[in-house]
């Protein structure tokens, strides 16, 4: 059951936000703002937050009916995909 105080998201918005979030990390990277050690660290953290966020998503669906199959295909890119070392 999800937490009713927490707005839900489809998987389409989760999986963008997760893009957007990359691009983001990669950009401050690539401008300086942050270093590579600060990179490491924080898409880290990111990737098991998301990690968690669809391991809970996939366990709500499968108690409430049938996994819709978007979201499952999308799953690997959005916690498993390969990274480009940090500069």
């Amino acid at each position: 059951m999800q937490n009713s105080s927490i707005h839900p998201r489809s998987q389409g918005q989760m999986a963008n936000l997760r893009a957007a979030f990359d691009l983001f990390l990669n950009f401050a990277r690539e401008s300086g703002v942050i270093t590579a050690s600060d990179w490491l660290q924080m898409d880290e953290k990111s990737r098991l937050a998301w990690m968690r966020e669809a391991v809970r998503a996939i366990t709500e669906q499968a108690e409430q009916g049938p996994a819709d199959s978007f979201f499952l295909c999308c799953l690997p890119s959005l916690v498993c995909r390969s990274r480009s070392k940090p500069q």
